[in-house]
């Protein structure tokens, strides 16, 4: 991300001439490794005002390898006094903010559902300072823009190109037919809503009765952006009881029409469709047959080859193995949720990622395959084995675990997430199912790796350091064997984990890591080139003496949650 100083550097412009005859092009004979010397030793707000100095100036920080790190700053607000006071430290910091998160909860018993958080006497400021330059924004409850404070922040992000919103809550939105009480504003949408890229829509909160109130206004959400690229599927659900399947027409009219809309322009802009909140299984249940119509529909007819992600694996239990259209899915879908014996008919040569729910997936796998699946493109593997699995359906999880982690190499794949929830992560029969060694040389060129209650033997960690020398981020969590064995290994002067020279960003969540020490932090962690240095814990702080070493160390700035 990139912050846009143009603006501010014009204004001081006819000061910034003086210092160009002073010799500023000096600055481009300092060698690199100096110029990497001097950048490590300065932070955002001295590299804010060093780019001010002259235009040689801003250019040398530009191009330094280091000044990338502080290119967009993602700041989140919460709705309580200190998120209010955020605004303004914000502006005073100087920091590039390119990415705001507005964390507010709503939807309960609250009366201002969450909007207070628009009222702050320091958001007048902020929005003169950085709306302009916001490029993404996620919102926790969007309110429908049932207040005018709410309109006005949004209209100010005048060059908003990603929006999410986890929850958009449209029960007390009222339409502006005759007889009904309008909108604030007639116009129900800021007009730079036209200009947004990414839409991702979370879970849509819808009346309770059919009264007067608007029920699809997620969709005019979508309509009032014609130009996306990337679309997160809304599902309209009542707060209670889950997804609204009373009354429904096709369950992709919305979306077929909008691309109709494209087509009659002459202007396909929407290429990715993401499915990640069709979950519901009773939802997948009805929508699975229309969904597969869709894929065809969009192909065949409309002739726009759509992606599909976070497609769950459900969705495609209704395909008929004698369609001539199987290739359509080959090339359209790119990430997806559980495996089903269906997937066997396709080669999903697009595939980059794939998420495993084990209870979900053995229920759905009757059977092995013939052979393992290419996935040449796949980059990345999350699999949960959750607390609901039984002992009889193990036997279809290691045929899941053995086809993407053992039986092929996997040279494209560079993050992998593992999480054992807490009744499994004492099931060595679960446990086993992921074989270090295997995965440890199929999964050579891994870059980011997180690890939740696996308890298997120090001595299978030491294997993966060994082998995974590309590692650049790391997550430990909940696994009560890991100890201090686990990072130096058998020979103390030369520590096992200090073969990952790569590795910039380290998590520990310390509460069930019992076995890990100061020793560790000392022999060890205090010798690597890290960049961010994570440690979390539940337990009184003093109580940890990895804390209290860690205190006394002025290597790292260790954030504590």
């Amino acid at each position: 991300m990139e912050f846009d100083f143009d603006q501010e550097d014009e204004e001081q412009g006819q000061e910034m001439e003086l210092c160009e005859s002073c010799g500023g092009d000096l600055l481009f004979r300092v060698p690199e490794l100096v110029e990497d010397i001097i950048m490590s030793y300065l932070g955002p707000k001295e590299l804010l005002s060093l780019r001010r100095v002259s235009k040689s100036a801003k250019q040398w920080v530009s191009e330094s390898s280091l000044s990338s790190a502080w290119n967009g700053y993602r700041l989140e607000i919460r709705s309580d006094y200190e998120g209010w006071q955020t605004f303004e430290d914000a502006v005073n910091s100087g920091l590039n903010v390119t990415e705001i998160y507005i964390n507010n909860p709503g939807g309960g018993d609250d009366e201002d559902n969450g909007m207070a958080i628009y009222n702050s006497p320091a958001l007048a400021l902020f929005i003169q300072t950085y709306g302009p330059h916001i490029r993404k924004l996620k919102v926790r409850n969007f309110g429908a823009f049932h207040s005018d404070s709410e309109f006005d922040f949004f209209a100010s992000l005048t060059n908003l190109q990603e929006l999410k919103l986890e929850i958009v809550d449209a029960r007390n939105r009222r339409t502006a037919y005759p007889g009904r009480i309008p909108p604030p504003h007639p116009t129900r949408f800021p007009p730079n809503f036209k200009n947004i890229r990414v839409l991702k829509l979370g879970d849509v909160l819808s009346p309770r009765d059919t009264g007067p109130f608007d029920t699809t206004y997620h969709w005019d959400i979508v309509d009032e952006c014609p130009h996306l690229d990337y679309l997160r599927y809304p599902v309209t659900s009542d707060q209670n009881e889950g997804p609204n399947l009373n009354n429904r027409e096709n369950f992709f009219n919305h979306i077929i029409n909008y691309l109709m809309r494209q087509k009659a322009e002459k202007r396909f802009t929407l290429n990715t469709l993401d499915l990640k909140y069709i979950s519901d299984s009773l939802l997948i249940h009805h929508v699975s047959f229309e969904f597969i119509c869709f894929v065809e529909l969009t192909y065949i007819r409309l002739s726009h080859q759509l992606q599909f992600r976070n497609v769950h694996a459900e969705l495609l239990e209704t395909m008929n193995p004698s369609s001539r259209n199987l290739g359509i899915y080959d090339e359209a879908i790119v990430s997806m949720i559980n495996l089903v014996p269906t997937i066997r008919l396709l080669g999903l040569p697009n595939l980059e990622k794939i998420s495993i729910n084990s209870t979900a997936s053995s229920h759905l796998m009757h059977d092995a395959w013939d052979a393992p699946p290419d996935y040449d493109k796949l980059s990345s593997i999350s699999i949960l084995f959750d607390e609901d699995i039984h002992n009889l359906e193990h036997r279809n999880v290691f045929t899941v675990t053995d086809y993407l982690f053992h039986d092929k190499p996997r040279k494209r794949l560079r993050k992998l997430s593992i999480v054992f929830e807490e009744e499994c992560s004492r099931d060595q029969l679960l446990i086993r199912s992921i074989r270090c060694r295997r995965m440890a040389k199929n999964f050579s060129n891994l870059k980011i790796l997180e690890i939740v209650g696996w308890n298997v033997p120090n001595r299978s960690f030491l294997r993966l350091w060994n082998e995974l020398t590309l590692l650049e981020e790391l997550i430990i969590a909940d696994c009560e064997t890991f100890g201090n064995v686990a990072l130096i290994g058998e020979n103390p002067l030369e520590p096992t984990f200090l073969k990952l020279k790569k590795l910039r960003k380290l998590k520990f969540k310390l509460d069930k890591i019992p076995n890990l020490t100061d020793r560790a932090f000392r022999d060890v962690l205090c010798h690597m080139n890290l960049k961010e240095f994570y440690l979390e814990s539940y337990m009184p702080l003093e109580k940890n003496y990895v804390v209290k070493f860690l205190d006394h160390t002025s290597r790292y700035s260790v954030p504590l949650i």
